[in-house]
């Protein structure tokens, strides 16, 4: 189960990463924002990876995170219009990818216990120390 993890980890990883060199190229074809909703829209885009990045430190932060992040790119997407128009989040892969490293990085939260039964949350060293033991 510990290698699942780790391999969910490893998927989550590369889904952040092409979520933000996306929205690394998106943000440079945008221009410079003129309102906070396009500010949003912007850090919703190229924040993947930092976001993941998080795991270093806590998955459970990283999970929750990511989740917000999903909620922001929706949220102004929406908004960007200037009204409220509600949009289907699964028609962007970049969006598909936020909440499937949301949903990665939350299992592996789950299953993979801190490293020397230390009282802490887990981290992304310690799914792959028990890969690494379990050679």
């Amino acid at each position: 189960m510990k290698v699942t993890a780790s391999a969910a980890l490893v998927i989550a990883g590369l889904l952040s990463s092409a979520s933000t060199l996306f929205g690394c190229v998106a943000f440079l074809g945008l221009g410079v924002p003129s309102s906070l909703v396009e500010v949003l829209l912007e850090l919703g885009l190229i924040a993947g990876l930092p976001l993941y990045l998080v795991g270093l430190r806590s998955l459970r932060w990283s999970a929750l995170l990511l989740l917000l992040q999903f909620g922001d790119q929706w949220l102004s997407s929406s908004l960007v219009n200037g009204s409220l128009q509600p949009v289907n989040p699964l028609d962007a892969w970049s969006y598909v990818a936020t909440l499937a490293a949301a949903g990665l990085v939350g299992f592996a939260s789950f299953v993979v216990p801190p490293r020397d039964g230390e009282d802490r949350d887990p981290r992304l060293g310690d799914a792959f120390k028990y890969v690494e033991d379990s050679f």
